[in-house]
């Protein structure tokens, strides 16, 4: 369906960034590469070029810092790609009660959670209105839908992209580009690393997250939950009253990062 076309990939060295560059890959789809380490963007390129067959440009940007969604946009454009599918993987989260979280590190997050994010839609939609065709996924996460202690100002974020997204698509679904939102579960992977945990038992594979993106981006869906555990535990949470939804989440966060 795609062969041939250009994707941009946040966030793609790691995580679902990396998955997604290899099953875009895998279907023909040429890509440009972004994130900050540049040794292991360039060795996963010539993995992805030597076995797919694919054209893979790569561009070391840390989408944290102010300005640099207007920098990323100017360097596609300079170096003439058509960026037909712009895939934001990229983000971060900072565990720890809100008033104890650091300004400066917090600054960051939301620069790339959302401001970044948002940016980076507002420039690649503008090109792709001229062609009358693209598509974008945006990553939020099941914290989008509820408050989430420990995670307070993350969520925050994931919700800002929940809503951003499902808006976004409702403005461009009668001109051509589909926008999807990828809420997938479980705890953000920098976070169990910081916390020493790798306990990942109640998450979908990443390689099924993605298929199943993927698939809903085909389908035109404007949000993908993959797993039926997710589904089912946001269909709870609506039943629950809002009160007793901080204290429930707190307990299961608490409980999956004991696990080892």
């Amino acid at each position: 369906m795609w062969a041939g076309r250009t994707a941009l990939i946040t966030g793609a060295t790691s995580g679902l960034g990396w998955e997604f560059a290899q099953q875009l890959a895998a279907r023909g789809v040429h890509l440009c590469l972004v994130a900050r380490r540049l040794a292991l963007l360039q060795q996963h390129a010539s993995d992805l070029s030597s076995s797919y067959g694919v054209r893979a440009e790569v561009i070391a940007l840390d989408l944290a810092h102010a300005g640099s969604a207007a920098e990323l946009h100017a360097e596609t454009r300079m170096r003439g790609l058509p960026v037909d599918m712009l895939i934001q993987a990229a983000g971060t989260a900072l565990w720890g009660d809100f008033v104890d979280l650091d300004d400066m590190a917090e600054e960051a997050m939301l620069q790339l959670n959302m401001l970044s994010l948002a940016q980076l839609c507002r420039y690649y939609v503008r090109d792709m209105l001229e062609s009358g065709k693209g598509h974008i996924l945006l990553v939020s996460g099941m914290s989008a839908f509820q408050p989430t202690p420990s995670l307070s100002s993350f969520a925050a974020s994931k919700a800002f992209v929940q809503s951003l997204g499902e808006s976004m698509a409702y403005e461009l679904k009668s001109q051509g580009i589909t926008v999807t939102v990828l809420a997938s579960g479980g705890l953000p992977g920098e976070v169990l690393r910081e916390l020493g945990s790798s306990d990942r038992r109640t998450r979908v594979p990443p390689q099924e997250v993605v298929r199943m993106a993927l698939l809903g981006m085909e389908k035109g869906l404007s949000v993908v939950i993959p797993g039926k555990v997710d589904r089912a535990g946001l269909l709870a949470n609506r039943l629950v009253p809002r009160r007793l939804v901080p204290p429930m989440i707190h307990r299961l966060l608490k409980s999956s990062v004991t696990r080892h």
